[in-house]
């Protein structure tokens, strides 16, 4: 799948002091001119039947887009959110929100059925879906690379492994660099969160 890294101005994010599982200097990419989130309406695969990005307010949120046949880098991106899920259990104020691109395939059924493989908390890990039309204006919206392919083993699609941050006042502010699958990214992001929500 193609790396896309936003179409927006950027700058360096250096962060020090937290806590002694990553005590390290850690960096995440920061927009230069944090962007609302986009007004949303999408069908849940758990919970309530819609959700918008009303419901995420007040929390600090790690988004992605995804599909569940996809054959390359979906299956590890769903892997690091797990990982994130694991490192922030019994922390409060933190949601985590995977958004399919594939609306013919990915029914609610089939969403759930993908959550149980990762083990997915869905008291904060939520599983959305919506028209091609929604999904791909609102990944547009937020500078991810979305867009259909005849590539054989592309699965359809061919989309950026980006995972986004929404702060609790709903700016969509920093951003794993352009691929969900790097470990060591996850890690700087996972002690970016761990201290971010100690501090909220």
């Amino acid at each position: 799948m193609t790396k896309y890294l936003p179409l927006l101005c950027l700058s360096l994010w250096m962060f020090h002091g937290c806590d002694k599982e990553c005590d390290v200097e850690i960096t995440a990419y920061q927009f230069a001119y944090p962007q609302p989130l986009p007004s949303f309406t999408l069908e849940s695969a758990f919970g309530q039947s819609t959700v918008s990005q009303k419901d995420f307010a007040n929390r600090y949120v790690v988004l992605d887009f995804f599909f569940t046949s996809c054959p390359s880098i979906c299956p590890k991106m769903s892997m690091n959110m797990q990982r994130i899920q694991q490192e922030l259990k019994g922390t409060d104020g933190f949601s985590l929100v995977s958004i399919s691109i594939d609306e013919r395939r990915d029914n609610v059924q089939r969403l759930r059925e993908y959550a149980a493989l990762y083990e997915a908390d869905t008291s904060t890990w939520s599983f959305l879906r919506g028209s091609r039309e929604e999904v791909f204006s609102l990944a547009d919206a937020l500078k991810i690379g979305v867009s259909e392919s005849d590539l054989p083993t592309s699965g359809g699609f061919d989309h950026s492994g980006t995972f986004l941050v929404v702060t609790p006042g709903q700016k969509v502010t920093y951003y794993v660099t352009g691929d969900g699958t790097e470990d060591h990214e996850v890690d700087d992001l996972i002690c970016f969160l761990k201290q971010a929500l100690t501090d909220y």
